[in-house]
C-alpha cells in the first residue's frame, strides 16, 4: 500500500512540475503592447524591461513570439493558432497603449500611470485594470470584446460596438461615449463633470450623470442615467427611451 501511495504522489508531483514550464525572454524598451491569439498578458510597472512566458508545455513556449517593432511589443503565436494556457508576464515603464484581439486577455495587477492611454480590444479580447492618465484616455471595444476598468483622466473617449461589453468606473472631467450595434455599457460608477452620449443600433447604456449631459440617441438605443445633472440635452426625434432614475423614471421617446 505504501509503495502504491508513493507512486501516486510522485506521479502527481511530476504532473504539477510539467504544468509549470516557464522561460525568460529578453526584450528592448517599448511604449505600446499588442497581444493576440488567446495569450494572457499580465503587465506591471518596472524601470527595467523584462518578460517571462509560462505555459503547460514546452511546445507552447516555443510557439510564442515576442518582438519589438517601432516601439510596440508584439506578442503572438508563430503559427497564428489560438492558445489557452499561455501567460506572459511583462514589466516595463512608460506604457501608453494596449491592444488585444482574438480572445487575448490583458490584466494590470498594479495601477498604470501615464499622461495618455489608448486601449483597443477586438474579437473577444478582455481587459481588466486601473489606469490613471493625466491628460486623455481612449478606449475602443468591438466584436464581443470585454472591458472592465477604472479610469482616472481628464478626457475620456470611448467607442463601443459589435456586442461589446463594457464596465467603466473612476473619475473623469469630460467623457465622450459612442455606442452602437448591441454594445452594453455600465458606467454607474464613473464620475464625470461633462458627458456626451452618442448611442444607436440597440446599444444600451447605464450611466451616472455629472453636471452637464448631452444625449444623442437613435435606432432603438437605450440610455438610463442616475444623478442630478444641472443640464440635460438630447437630440430631437430620438427613438430611444431616456430614463432619469433621479426623477422617478421620467422618460422621453
Amino acid at each position: 500500500m505504501l509503495k502504491i501511495t508513493t507512486t501516486i504522489v510522485l506521479f502527481l508531483i511530476g504532473m504539477l512540475t510539467q504544468a509549470q514550464v516557464s522561460e525568460n525572454r529578453t526584450i528592448t524598451d517599448f511604449s505600446k503592447i499588442e497581444v493576440k491569439n488567446g495569450i494572457a498578458l499580465s503587465y506591471s510597472n518596472d524601470p527595467i524591461p523584462s518578460a517571462k512566458v509560462e505555459s503547460g508545455s514546452n511546445e507552447n513556449l516555443s510557439n510564442i513570439v515576442m518582438e519589438v517593432k517601432n516601439g510596440t511589443l508584439k506578442i503572438y503565436t508563430a503559427d497564428q493558432n489560438p492558445v489557452n494556457d499561455v501567460t506572459v508576464y511583462v514589466h516595463n515603464h512608460g506604457i501608453n497603449a494596449f491592444s488585444a484581439s482574438s480572445k487575448a486577455t490583458i490584466t494590470l495587477p498594479q495601477i498604470v500611470e501615464t499622461r495618455s492611454m489608448d486601449i483597443r480590444l477586438a474579437t473577444g479580447a478582455k481587459f481588466t485594470g486601473i489606469v490613471k492618465a493625466s491628460a486623455t484616455t481612449t478606449v475602443n471595444v468591438s466584436d464581443d470584446a470585454v472591458f472592465n476598468g477604472l479610469i482616472e483622466t481628464g478626457r475620456l473617449s470611448g467607442n463601443f460596438t459589435g456586442n461589446a461589453s463594457v464596465v467603466l468606473a473612476g473619475k473623469v472631467y469630460e467623457a465622450f461615449l459612442y455606442a452602437n450595434n448591441n454594445a452594453i455599457i455600465s458606467a454607474r460608477n464613473l464620475d464625470t463633470e461633462n458627458t456626451a452620449i452618442f448611442a444607436s443600433e440597440a446599444a444600451a447604456l447605464n450611466i451616472h450623470a455629472g453636471s452637464n449631459m448631452s444625449l444623442n440617441i437613435s435606432d432603438t438605443a437605450k440610455v438610463t442615467y442616475s444623478g442630478t445633472p444641472k443640464s440635460v440635452k438630447y437630440s430631437e426625434g430620438a427613438l430611444a427611451t431616456i430614463k432619469d432614475k433621479s426623477k422617478d423614471g421620467l422618460s422621453a421617446n
